[in-house]
């Protein structure tokens, strides 16, 4: 569904991502990734970075909590599930060399801005490789 809700915007306003888009918190199982990778193929894309952010689980557990749209579980449970299906993702990230982790208890929007920062200072790094003649 998320992928499917990508492509959309994609397709109906090409131009507004012409510089890339930033995904949170997807993929997070490696079934997931596969069809990310499908959907990138397909589209002629190319991931960038791929960012995880580190946080405590308390910071995790009110960060859940406080999530307004009610859908979110704050089990034991379901928390251990997510965490298995996250580790072959940033695994597989990690292996690719797009992995980059960024360790945070700041609020969401300041971690963003950290988030933003990092992607940048890769882009300027990127250009100039891009640049030198060897």
């Amino acid at each position: 569904m998320v992928i499917e809700m990508i492509e959309q915007k994609l397709i109906s306003s090409p131009n507004k991502f012409k510089r890339g888009f930033i995904l949170d918190n997807f993929p997070n199982s490696m079934k997931q990734v596969n069809l990310f990778n499908e959907f990138i193929r397909k589209h002629h894309l190319q991931i960038n970075t791929v960012f995880h952010t580190c946080v405590s689980r308390e910071v995790s557990f009110k960060r859940r909590n406080a999530e307004k749209r009610g859908y979110w579980d704050s089990s034991e449970k379901r928390e251990r599930l997510f965490q298995a299906n996250l580790v072959p993702v940033l695994l597989h990230f990690k292996k690719k060399k797009l992995l980059r982790t960024l360790y945070t208890e700041k609020p969401i929007k300041e971690s963003v801005i950290k988030i933003k920062k990092e992607h940048a200072k890769l882009a300027r790094i990127r250009r100039i490789k891009s640049r030198r003649l060897f």
